[in-house]
Formats: C-alpha cells, sequence, structure tokens
C-alpha cells in the first residue's frame, strides 16, 4: 500500500491562517488572553478536522478550485482527511459561524466579536498579510487551470481506467504545478522574518545605527522614530521618549522603507558592564505583522556583536512581554545585580528581561542557518530510523500482531501470557486508585446528553473510567500504551469542552497528574 501524500487544496490552510493569525494579533497581548484566544483555534481545529465529511466552499473563489478538489476527495480515503490541513481562506470563510459559536463560549473572559470580527476582516482583505494573496498569483491560478485540466491530459479508451487515471495525473499535477495554480509555497512556510530578509535583500527594507551627532540627516531621522515611540507606546511620556532619544549616549537602530522611518529601537550600550539597555522598541501601525520587528532586533544583535556586547536588559510591560520572549529574552536574568543596578532606570509595572546572543551565530541569517540544522539532523537520522521505508499493506487479517508488515522490524516483540497478566494485574490497580481518587467524580460514568445537550459535537471520541473498566476486564488492553491512550482521553476530552475557570477542567488536571505519579511507579 502506497504511503498518501498530503497535497492542500488551497494555500495557505486553515491552520496556517489561524496559527499566524494569534501571532499577529494576540502576541503582544496579557499570557491570559492569549491562552484563551489558543484554546478557541485550538478546539475549532479539532472540532473541523473531526467532521466526517469536507466542506465545499460555494463563494467565487473556490469555483477555481472546484475540479481539483472532487479528485481530492476520490483519491484520498476519508479518514486520513485532515480539514485543517488541506483547505484554506474558502472554507475558513463558509465555517466562519462555527468559529464564532466556539468563541461565545468564551465571551464572558475575551473579547470573542473582536477575535471573531479580526478574523473576518483578514480574510475578506485581499492584501491581508496573514493569507499571503496577490493578484498575481491569482491570474496564474486562473490561466493555469484553463490549460491543465485531467481531460486534456489523458489519453486511455477504458472508463474506469480514465477516472483512476485522472485521479493520479491531477494529484501529480498539484504536486509539480501547485505554485500556478494555488500559489507558492513560500506563503505558508516562510516565517515572517524570512519575508522580510528577501524584502530587505530585494532592496525594499534597510536598517541603519543612528545616533545624536548633531547633523541634520540624523536628527529627521531621530525625529521620526521618536514619534512612532509616541504614538505606539501612549502610557510613557512623549518629553521622557524625546529625552531618551536624543540623548547622546543613546543609539537607535531604524529601519527604513522607501526612505522612510517605519520603526526602530532606542538602545543605550554599557560597555564596562557588557550589557546594552533597550528603552523602546515599536514599528509604525501600518507596516505591522510583516516581519519588520523581528528584523530589525536581529539587525540590533548583529550591530552589538560588531561592538562586542552580547547580551541586552530591558524592561517589557504585560504588551511586550510576547514579543520579547520571540526574541529570545527571558525574565531568568543571569547577569549579576552590581552589574546592571543603578545604570538603568527601574519601571513600575515592567518585568526585567534579558537576551543573552553568541559572537559566532549571525542573527542575520537564523532562518536558512535552521533549516540547515534541521536538514542535517533528519539526514542523521535517517541513518538509523527505519521510519520512511513503506511497507506492503495487509491483503487479510493477520493471525498475530508480528504479522503486521514493519512491526518486527521496528523491535515489537509479542507478550508471553504471564507478561500480558502481570500487565492486566498492574493495570487494574492503577484504575482502582484513580477510581478511588477524590477528584474522579466527574468521569466515573459517560456524559450525560441531557445534562450537556451539545457535548457529542464537540466531544468525538468520549472516554470515562466505567468504559476503560470494561476493556480492562474484557483483555483488551494487551499493552499499557493503549491503557494510557484511553486515560488520557478522558482528561483531553474534559479540558476540550470545559472551560479552564471550571470545577471540571480542574479536576482533570488534579487527576491527571495523579495517573502520571501511579505510572511512573509502574514496573512492566
Amino acid at each position: 500500500m502506497k504511503e498518501q501524500k498530503t497535497v492542500p487544496v488551497e494555500r495557505p490552510v486553515i491552520k496556517d491562517i489561524l496559527t499566524k493569525y494569534l501571532e499577529c494579533y494576540y502576541t503582544t497581548q496579557p499570557e491570559d488572553v492569549q491562552k484563551k484566544a489558543e484554546d478557541i483555534c485550538k478546539k475549532f481545529l479539532i472540532k473541523l478536522n473531526r467532521m466526517k465529511e469536507l466542506p465545499i466552499p460555494n463563494d467565487k473563489d473556490a469555483q477555481k478550485y472546484k475540479e481539483i478538489y472532487n479528485y481530492y476527495l476520490g483519491s484520498v480515503p476519508s479518514n486520513n482527511h485532515k480539514i485543517a490541513e488541506i483547505s484554506g481562506k474558502s472554507v475558513l470563510k463558509k465555517l466562519l459561524p462555527e468559529f464564532k459559536k466556539i468563541a461565545n463560549t468564551y465571551s464572558t473572559l475575551i473579547d470573542s466579536n473582536a477575535l471573531v470580527n479580526n478574523l473576518e476582516k483578514e480574510l475578506i482583505d485581499p492584501h491581508s498579510n496573514i493569507i499571503h494573496e496577490t493578484n498575481h498569483l491569482k491570474r496564474k491560478a486562473e490561466e493555469s487551470l484553463k490549460t491543465s485540466t485531467p481531460s486534456k491530459r489523458l489519453k486511455t479508451e477504458d472508463k474506469n481506467d480514465a477516472e483512476e487515471l485522472g485521479s493520479l495525473v491531477v494529484m501529480n499535477t498539484m504536486i509539480h504545478d501547485l505554485e500556478f495554480i494555488l500559489g507558492p509555497d513560500t506563503a505558508s512556510t516562510m516565517s515572517r522574518d524570512e519575508i522580510a530578509k528577501q524584502e530587505e535583500d530585494h532592496g525594499g527594507l534597510l536598517f541603519q545605527v543612528i545616533t545624536n551627532d548633531g547633523r541634520l540627516h540624523s536628527l529627521e531621522r531621530l525625529l521620526a522614530v521618536k514619534n512612532i515611540f509616541g504614538k505606539q507606546l501612549p502610557k510613557m511620556p512623549k518629553d521622557y521618549i524625546a529625552k531618551l532619544v536624543f540623548d547622546r549616549s543613546h543609539r537607535a537602530m531604524v529601519g527604513l522603507k522607501d526612505a522612510n522611518v517605519v520603526g526602530g529601537i532606542s538602545f543605550r550600550p554599557f560597555f564596562t558592564q557588557g550589557f546594552a539597555e533597550i528603552a523602546f522598541c515599536a514599528i509604525t501601525g501600518n507596516e505591522q505583522v510583516k516581519g519588520y520587528g523581528t528584523r530589525l532586533m536581529n539587525h540590533l544583535k548583529d550591530y552589538c556583536q560588531s561592538v562586542g556586547v552580547f547580551r541586552f536588559l530591558t524592561y517589557a510591560d504585560n504588551y511586550a512581554i510576547g514579543y520579547f520572549k520571540k526574541q529570545g529574552f527571558t525574565k531568568e536574568i543571569t547577569l549579576e545585580d552590581k552589574k546592571y543596578k543603578g545604570f538603568i532606570k527601574d519601571y513600575d509595572g515592567g518585568t526585567l528581561m534579558e537576551c543573552v546572543f553568541r559572537p559566532n551565530i549571525n542573527y542575520l541569517n537564523v532562518p536558512g542557518m535552521i533549516k540547515k540544522q534541521r536538514n542535517h539532523v533528519f539526514q542523521k537520522l535517517d541513518l538509523k530510523s527505519k521510519s520512511h521505508i513503506v511497507y506492503e499493506g495487509l491483503n487479510s487479517k493477520p493471525s498475530q500482531l508480528q504479522d503486521v508488515p514493519g512491526l518486527k522490524e521496528a523491535g515489537y516483540r509479542q507478550p508471553n501470557e504471564a507478561q500480558t497478566k502481570s500487565i492486566q494485574d498492574a493495570l487494574t490497580n492503577i484504575l482502582k486508585a484513580v477510581k478511588n481518587h477524590e477528584d474522579s467524580w466527574p468521569f466515573s460514568k459517560p456524559v450525560d446528553p441531557k445534562e450537556a445537550p451539545d457535548y457529542d459535537t464537540i466531544v468525538k471520541e468520549p472516554m470515562d473510567l466505567s468504559t476503560i473498566q470494561g476493556r480492562l476486564e474484557s483483555g483488551f488492553y494487551r499493552s499499557k500504551d493503549i491503557f494510557i491512550a484511553n486515560m488520557r482521553l478522558v482528561f483531553d476530552n474534559c479540558r476540550m469542552y470545559n472551560h479552564e475557570d471550571t470545577i471540571y477542567y480542574k479536576c482533570a488536571n488534579h487527576l491527571e497528574e495523579y495517573f502520571k505519579q501511579q505510572m511512573r511507579k509502574l514496573k512492566i
């Protein structure tokens, strides 16, 4: 049986759209708001992937993909359909009401209207930085569909063979001509830093270090970046911003687009103390969510390497902590107190964060470096692993598990009766201990549909302790792995359906921790 290749019907796929949406809109929000937004998207993706049929989008954009879409459905088994990983904007637009339903269950904890409305705005906007669509790609898609239909490529007299071959041809067409049909692969896989780097390489972006050297050219750019700080940091006094930006001991790394300042970082190096303090960091409003902030920070690291400074300190408010974490900052300060106390100003309500960077790393090419490292690791894994080997499928039910092709090669050994009995006895004792725990009461029996009428629409694989008990008594669990998977399903289902501030959610966390402790004691 050949391995199925997952091919997106539309790019970027729903999973990537939501991931980028959260990055763009919620990384600067307080951590509790970030968590709620992530939970909503996670629940939506789980529900989406558990749909039994792929929803067919009905808007005009979907028509150009319709023929390929139908062939995809016919060539990939239904149990392999991961809607969030093969469908894109068109399907997400159609399913926004479902997304809104889930978001509304969090309405007391997060501004659910803003969450849904901002997502809808990005889906409608043809120039959305999240969706990465251009008119150029649309034209290429239309031209490709006009000249690359399956019927023009088939030459066979047998209709059944023609249909089967048609599916294969279209799938191959999608794999090889995907850049023309659906847009380049980089639209969904490139990081924003890579996109900003490409823009810089083509001359669209320029980064410079500016100091108050008294020249008109420098003062104009410092004034421009000061105005950006003032607008993007409204809680910071304007005169204080001006004082630091124009202070001759401070410097500014500024980003320029079409000769206009679009963002900057104001910093002060303390060479004798071995660190630089970041005072302000901001990108102008209409140029955000494009990776410029990350690119700016990487240029600052590159500059500081050249002057012998390899550590940053900064005070971040709750809205900036997420950004700085992504740039390599941590709340754990490794620099000695005497090195920085008395040198930098304390800010009420701010969190002191530190970033240590290395002299031998090229921070201007981090994405390329990571790709090389990943490829090297995968090459080494292939030398030791057999995971890349695809075995023939089964034609009939095997008499025992080790007859399944590949299991023996993977190290599987059939347990003997004594081992099986030992496993059964150990699992029975663990289940008994879990059922006797004070937090097990919500999970002792299946959820009553009268108490939770929408439960089966959200939780597609219900599980409870009584069901596990029945399976254990019938000899269903031949290994501890299946038992563990069923127990985890109990806890995951609870957290999927309930808010984290409910007693049920807390019981799931407490009981799962107790279950893990019991499993660590298990010597099988």
